[in-house]
């Protein structure tokens, strides 16, 4: 076998969604490996069936998902003047729209040995995205059009590593036995925003919102709210305090009490109300409050089975994981807001009704209050472990079979998805991490998702 593995690819391309001046895109690859397994120094490890070390470097391109969005567009009015209707741009022209592209770098490592009863495979990568798209961005309307259809927004970083293990610790003529277990991390960093794309997307912080924002150095995904501190028992509470914990005093020498203000809104807290945390300690809860609360991007993902056969019989499991990725639950949310007529979650009945009553659940305030603006109260754990599927096999002795003039027959059962492991209050944990309104701002929102369903499956395979 060969020692030294070397090759490499060019790929020039082009497309008409691009404007002519960016049209087209050089992508390089490169790849490598050494065989280490096949030098002299290791003659002795006859044990050893395969060792080598991989690297590889590799560009490539996106386009727009639609065609001719970088065209000035127009329109015309519903009404006209002197039998013309007027015309108006509905899209300013993009000249300068170039490929979405990935730069990736790969470092890995391969260990087969002991006759392939143990497989390892370990790979460590950085990938970077450079002009990330993004859609339907909202731009100043004193350009003479308030969104553009797409645009450059920015560069972000994935940094990981991946690490998978094969073995067959028992090979007998009768009786095997195989595990499978892989894991991986991930994490994703936003490094630079073009300018003119916003840093934040809603200005509105009333009930029901997160205040969508992506800040650079961090990871796209990342929840920013109000911290919740559970519901203010006492009169005590209410008393707006310094950063020394002292009692804030208006001009009159009166303590001044903790309120929610925003915009045209300033309501003083009462008894059974909500507590949020006054994070500069000014006596108003606003936007100043505002903080990271967590991400959607789980720290681990990964899976771990079997297969065991038993002469004509085989068993074949699979778990899957993730872990350390949060999740906001907005089904939570609305069922435990109490501000309108809708059906609520169980738990609200231990809400707070009179004073001396001991809860982390807000009073009941039908259309009025601020008990469920957005905070780390529906912030949730989202971690999950789940067995994906169990499979059950019969192979009928051929010994039986030919005598009905079939040369094969096998029966098996499957079935999938029949437990899950989590803490995670909702109807499912394994919610789509990806935006669910096509943008990079709402990343792991759980809005009663419906959950996978459970499947039994039987099959009869015959061969004649």
């Amino acid at each position: 076998m060969d020692k030294y593995i070397l090759s490499g690819s060019l790929r020039y391309e082009g497309n008409s969604k691009f404007d002519a001046s960016n049209r087209f895109g050089l992508f390089k690859g490169l790849s490598g490996a050494w065989r280490v397994s096949g030098e002299n120094f290791l003659e002795f490890a006859d044990w050893l069936n395969d060792m080598r070390l991989r690297f590889s470097y590799g560009e490539n391109g996106n386009k727009p998902r639609k065609e001719g969005m970088f065209f000035n567009n127009y329109a015309t009015f519903g009404w006209n003047y002197l039998g013309y209707n007027a015309v108006y741009p509905t899209n300013m022209q993009l000249e300068n729209l170039k490929w979405e592209s990935y730069t990736s770098y790969n470092y890995g490592i391969s260990f087969d040995a002991f006759d392939s009863r143990l497989l390892i495979e370990a790979d460590y990568y950085q990938n970077r995205t450079e002009d990330m798209f993004g859609y339907d961005v909202n731009i100043p309307s004193s350009t003479g059009i308030s969104e553009i259809n797409i645009m450059n927004i920015g560069v972000m970083d994935n940094v990981g590593w991946d690490f998978s293990i094969r073995t067959l610790p028992i090979k007998k003529a009768d009786y095997s036995m195989t595990f499978d277990f892989n894991i991986a991390k991930n994490y994703n960093i936003l490094r630079e925003v073009a300018d003119g794309y916003p840093l934040e997307r809603n200005l509105t912080l009333g009930n029901g919102q997160y205040k969508n924002i992506i800040q650079i150095d961090n990871p796209i995904g990342s929840f920013y709210g109000y911290r919740y501190n559970g519901v203010y028992t006492e009169e005590e509470q209410l008393l707006a305090r310094d950063v020394n914990g002292n009692i804030i005093a208006d001009p009159n020498g009166d303590p001044v009490t903790m309120v929610y203000d925003f915009d045209n809104v300033r309501y003083p807290f009462q008894l059974g109300d909500a507590m949020y945390e006054d994070v500069n300690n000014d006596g108003n809860i606003s936007a100043q409050d505002i903080v990271y609360l967590g991400d959607a991007n789980p720290d681990f993902t990964g899976g771990f089975g079997s297969l065991m056969k038993y002469k004509n019989f085989s068993f074949n499991y699979f778990f899957y994981f993730r872990y350390g990725n949060d999740i906001i639950n907005m089904t939570r949310m609305q069922g435990e807001k109490m501000h309108n007529f809708d059906n609520q979650l169980a738990s609200t009945l231990k809400r707070w009704r009179n004073p001396g009553d001991e809860t982390d659940i807000p009073r009941a305030m039908l259309g009025s209050g601020y008990n469920w603006l957005g905070s780390d109260r529906f912030v949730e754990d989202g971690s999950f472990l789940r067995l994906k599927y169990i499979t059950l096999t019969y192979n009928v002795p051929k010994s039986f079979s030919q005598r009905m003039g079939i040369s094969s027959m096998r029966l098996s059962t499957t079935m999938n998805n029949l437990l899950t492991y989590t803490n995670y209050t909702g109807q499912d944990p394994e919610i789509n991490i990806k935006s669910n309104d096509g943008t990079i701002y709402t990343v792991g929102y759980d809005n009663s998702s419906t959950p996978v369903a459970r499947q039994f499956t039987l099959n009869l395979s015959v061969t004649f």
